[in-house]
């Protein structure tokens, strides 16, 4: 629709790709898209949370907003992997 609103001629090759916050928006371009996309290439997106960023989600914080923050972006990613990775459950990654 947005390619349409623009005048703008998607051919039968498209190919999405971003990097950093662009992976995950060319992860839902790509779900969204469908069969009208050859291939993606979401580069370093919400998976990559590794090394300093992880101790940093983990930390405690006594600012609500940075706690609110993390707490959504930490559930973002257990969502994500539930969706989309066969097998993956919520059980498997949280504990009560």
């Amino acid at each position: 629709p947005l390619a349409r609103q623009q005048r703008i001629e998607l051919g039968k090759d498209l190919y999405v790709t971003g990097y950093s916050q662009g992976g995950l928006v060319a992860m839902w371009g790509t779900r969204h898209l469908g069969t009208k996309v050859k291939a993606s290439a979401p580069l370093s997106g919400p998976y990559d949370i590794t090394g300093e960023q992880l101790s940093d989600l983990l930390a405690r914080d006594e600012q609500f907003l940075n706690t609110a923050l993390k707490s959504f972006f930490i559930s973002l990613v257990a969502y994500s992997g539930v969706n989309n990775i066969p097998g993956v459950r919520y059980e498997d990654l949280f504990t009560p």
